[in-house]
């Protein structure tokens, strides 16, 4: 099982890889000596408006272009395609395709197009010669690896070529990247280094790809209906910028966003961005509008469908237990800290029953027991508190451990029967896995009589 100790670990080996190749020059400045252009411009009309901060999200295909380790959390198979009017007559394209393979893989694959038509070439007293095309393609292949239910790692491989004139070039490259989903919930890290690879050579002249460095962190607010994104990068020949964009949902339905570029080729008026997006269980359509000062304005249209959903069993099983036998008792010997769990309700069969004495003493009595020998955690009333607080109206037995960030959700009720309390306890595990016990007895052994049969639901 992967521990947190040694998912920080690789994201710091990553940042000091980044540190690395910064050092090394790969991503000194020196403006205007890198080819292949095109691979700045930001795919997808959701990231576009939301100023390209998209590389700790990690929901859809379009992960391939920002952060192949987003790629792992995707739980269906997915197809996109995008088209951008950008500025100057000149059409930038995608289209991809990502799908599961087995509980752990994704594999992707993308196409970019960038293509120009009538371009005119005129010798320097501006007579024009000839009219010709510009055509630049990459091809993208991924491949993508769900570590856990916190990290996935993604890595892609890059076919790409320019035509201009009678001249053509071309090279291959790789992007490696990870996603973290911390231990808050709602709260992502993203990291990726992109455009790593060859040169593009025309005529007698090389220039490596703009090689870049991009890190985001999201989080998502106000019971998942708000997303806050920020992303940070370097390309090889240009100063570090940065972009924040920020996203509300209505009821899945509709999708307002907005961003903002912090960057100094443009004017702060001509930074922001916006769009929409509409979606209806698998399919959505979405615009943006990114602006680029005098050089004009470009509007992006994309659709995306998901279907075939894979189940990714991504719960950490936990080592085998032993047995020891002591006199009169038997006690169930396990690592600390082997899990968490939340006791969610405990509810009278009818009202007329409620002792508020009664569910105190059963809830008291369920912490000592799974807190015995540090078998679980059991989150405190407070947090409790602050977990429902947060919680979706769509609070159900599937999503209740993703909600609470916990292993079993314990609940149940109880009735008086004469002098003897009926009490039916049950637990849902992250995989939803539901089971029940019942309990027959007085009042003052009601620990000792859980503490006999809690094994039968944990």
């Amino acid at each position: 099982m992967l521990t947190y100790r040694s998912i920080y670990s690789i994201i710091l080996f990553l940042v000091v890889t980044i540190f690395n190749l910064q050092a090394t020059g790969l991503f000194a400045d020196d403006k205007g000596t890198t080819s292949a252009q095109f691979l700045k411009i930001g795919v997808g009309a959701r990231p576009g408006a939301l100023a390209n901060a998209y590389s700790s999200i990690g929901e859809d295909v379009i992960s391939i272009f920002y952060n192949p380790g987003g790629l792992a959390f995707t739980e269906k198979a997915e197809i996109s395609a995008m088209h951008n009017e950008y500025f100057q007559d000149i059409n930038f394209d995608f289209i991809g395709l990502s799908f599961p393979v087995g509980k752990r893989h994704t594999l992707g694959t993308g196409l970019q197009l960038l293509k120009t038509t009538d371009t005119e070439r005129s010798e320097y007293l501006g007579i024009v010669l000839s009219e010709f095309d510009i055509e630049d393609i990459a091809a993208t292949f991924s491949y993508a690896y769900l570590l856990n239910e916190r990290l996935g790692l993604g890595i892609n491989g890059k076919y790409i070529r320019e035509v201009l004139f009678h001249h053509s070039a071309s090279t291959l490259a790789a992007d490696v990247g990870v996603l973290f989903k911390t231990p808050f919930r709602g709260l992502n890290l993203g990291l990726s280094i992109q455009h790593l690879g060859g040169k593009l050579k025309f005529i007698q002249v090389s220039d490596p790809l703009p090689a870049n460095i991009r890190f985001g962190i999201s989080y998502k607010i106000f019971k998942d209906q708000a997303l806050i994104t920020v992303d940070t990068f370097k390309y090889r020949n240009e100063d570090p910028d940065g972009c924040i964009g920020f996203e509300w949902n209505f009821k899945n339905l509709l999708q307002l966003r907005a961003g903002y570029r912090f960057t100094s080729d443009l004017e702060p008026s001509d930074a922001i961005t916006a769009g929409l997006g509409i979606s209806y269980k698998d399919l959505s359509f979405d615009y943006a509008y990114v602006p680029y000062g005098e050089l004009g304005n470009t509007h992006r249209f994309s659709g995306n469908f998901k279907f075939w959903k894979t189940e990714r069993d991504i719960t950490p099983k936990p080592p085998p237990a032993t047995y020891i036998t002591l006199p009169k008792k038997e006690v169930k010997v396990v690592p600390k800290k082997l899990g968490k769990a939340a006791i969610f309700k405990l509810t009278p069969v009818e009202e007329l029953y409620r002792s508020e004495l009664i569910e105190e003493e059963i809830k008291e009595g369920l912490k000592v027991i799974l807190q015995e020998g540090g078998v679980f955690t059991v989150l405190s009333d407070e947090e409790m508190r602050v977990k429902m607080a947060l919680a979706p109206e769509s609070l159900n037995l599937e999503n209740a451990c993703r909600l609470f960030g916990t292993d079993y959700v314990i609940f149940g009720g109880y009735s008086m029967d004469e002098d003897k309390i009926n009490i039916n306890i049950s637990s849902v595990d992250s995989l939803g896995k539901i089971k029940s016990i019942q309990i027959k007895t007085e009042i003052k052994n009601i620990i000792r009589e859980i503490r006999k049969s809690i094994d039968k639901i944990l």
